[in-house]
């Protein structure tokens, strides 16, 4: 026959008897540490808008609480749920059976980096190994990109690259070519889109469009071309 028991710190035993040699089998299994991850905001990203923290947490057993670092970089001090104060401190988050949120966040300022740190405490009183960290920038301010070849309104023999800068955080930038004749937009290889679409250039803060060049051009036409950071 068999036996199981389970331990006040949910470690189950097992004891096989066997009849036929007349001895016990035991084993033991001991439940491990939960694991426990930050997913949004992502490490090292750029938000504009955070209202809700949130994770992964796993255990064999099962998830109990998950606790929150939130710390201002700038000022040092850390996010209690209601106020910024000195100190280590930490808020709890709203656990589900795998994941898990925090939605009372603070009024983020604007060009600081904000520090996170999440861990993990299963119903086997078992910590998880360490934290789960992430840092994230807050970004409002509104990029802005220029186009500066060609020259706005000017009058060319020959188009080569589409170039221009871009400021702010630039992920990508991005831009709309438009001919004056059908008013169609630029596809990537021809004038085939009826509705506003845009290209991916080359480069960030400096950047660069080759897709396009006097071949793809109609001499007498005009093009109207618009750019867009994000």
């Amino acid at each position: 026959y068999n036996a199981i028991a389970v331990d006040t710190n949910t470690n189950v035993h097992f004891a096989y008897f066997d009849t036929t040699n007349t001895k016990i089998k035991y084993a033991k299994w001991i439940d491990g540490p939960p694991t426990v991850a930050i997913l949004d905001p992502a490490n090292n990203s750029y938000k504009s808008v955070t209202t809700v923290i949130y994770g992964t947490a796993a255990d064999d057993v099962g998830i109990n609480q998950v606790k929150l670092l939130i710390k201002n970089t700038s000022t040092g001090n850390y996010w209690d749920g209601v106020a910024w104060v000195v100190g280590s401190t930490e808020v709890y988050c709203n656990v589900y059976p795998s994941s898990w949120t925090y939605t009372t966040v603070p009024t983020w300022t604007n060009n600081v980096t904000y520090e996170l740190a999440a861990r993990a405490l299963d119903t086997a009183n078992n910590w998880s190994v360490g934290y789960s960290t992430a840092a994230f920038t807050v970004d409002n301010t509104t990029p802005l990109s220029k186009i500066t070849l060609p020259v706005d309104d000017s009058t060319i023999s020959t188009l080569l690259t589409i170039s221009g800068t871009a400021t702010d955080n630039i992920a990508s930038v991005k831009i709309a070519i438009q001919e004056d004749v059908n008013l169609n937009y630029w596809g990537g290889t021809s004038f085939n889109k009826l509705t506003i679409f845009y290209v991916l250039a080359t480069g960030t803060t400096s950047w660069a469009y080759t897709g396009i060049n006097t071949s793809n051009l109609t001499s007498g036409t005009t093009y109207y071309i618009r750019s867009r950071a994000t």
